[in-house]
């Protein structure tokens, strides 16, 4: 469920079939919403009656957090492309190295690989032309940029670094 929290009162928004794994606030009052790490559903509003847009990548497996890019886009992240967004668990005592991250286009609809081979992409934040994604297991911060291998910004930090906001 999707709920509104107006000073101690919460009232539903919306329910979902599946569990939100994700949110992102778009600009103009959007949302966008993943669902049981598999889809990622596009609302030009929380109300909206039906998606705007709906990215069913069959790549996506355990879409853990969504942000937004300078060029409307949205950036996801896919802890593992093996372990479900409930088994982080598993994927974590396996060493698993799947993780991906995903360039979401709602205007072209098109999804687009931007790295994979990620130990826990949890977490993404948009820097220019790049993004700054946490890789959880490996207890780092890397940027991914288009064409390029994630390059190292911060390691050897002392938690499993998660979803990422500009401050």
């Amino acid at each position: 469920r999707l709920m509104c929290l107006n000073g101690a009162t919460a009232s539903q928004v919306r329910s979902f079939e599946r569990p939100i794994s994700a949110l992102c606030a778009l600009p103009g009052g959007g949302l966008a919403v993943a669902l049981g790490g598999r889809e990622v559903r596009v609302y030009a509003s929380p109300s909206a009656e039906q998606p705007s847009m709906t990215f069913t990548d069959v790549a996506f497996n355990a879409v853990n957090a969504l942000a937004l890019a300078g060029d409307d886009t949205l950036i996801a992240t896919d802890g593992s492309a093996t372990s479900g967004v409930d088994d982080w668990a598993r994927d974590l005592l396996e060493l698993n190295r799947t993780g991906r991250v995903f360039k979401l286009d709602p205007s072209a609809k098109t999804v687009t690989r931007l790295a994979q081979g990620l130990g826990y992409a949890f977490g993404a934040c948009a820097h220019g032309s790049a993004v700054l994604v946490s890789e959880s297991w490996r207890h780092r911060l890397v940027l991914v940029a288009p064409g390029a291998s994630p390059k190292v910004v911060l390691a050897h930090l002392p938690v499993y670094p998660s979803r990422l906001s500009k401050a």
